[in-house]
């Protein structure tokens, strides 16, 4: 309804993917949260300060090779983000949940936050 009274012409925008992909290699099976590492997670996690929301993908194996070039193997930011995430949405004030981790898949994302930090515990 163009040049109608109070409508405005919405703008639709095709999401780009980011080249910078991160992938966090899951924990290992039985793996269980101890209260020593809980904490340990909690105080890495507040040091990234960080805020919002992030969409994590599970990547099938041949996508996989092709889109991520980095995989993060750090121990506290790899139980932050499985700890954290439900079905896939990562949000920063999730609680750590430990279910008696059954081992899914591989998390991957383009968001430059996590990519970031997982390029800088890399380069340590």
């Amino acid at each position: 309804m163009r040049g109608a009274r109070g409508t405005f012409t919405a703008r639709r925008t095709v999401p780009v993917l980011r080249d910078d992909w991160v992938t966090f290699v899951q924990p290992p099976v039985g793996f269980t949260l101890t209260p020593v590492l809980r904490r340990k997670a909690e105080a890495y996690w507040k040091t990234l300060a960080f805020e919002g929301a992030v969409v994590l993908h599970h990547l099938d194996w041949d996508t996989r090779p092709i889109v991520c070039d980095t995989k993060c193997r750090d121990i506290l930011l790899g139980i932050n983000v499985h700890f954290r995430q439900r079905d896939g949405l990562l949000m920063a004030n999730f609680p750590l949940v430990d279910p008696g981790y059954e081992p899914q898949h591989p998390w991957s994302t383009d968001d430059p936050r996590l990519a970031a930090a997982a390029r800088a515990v890399a380069a340590s």
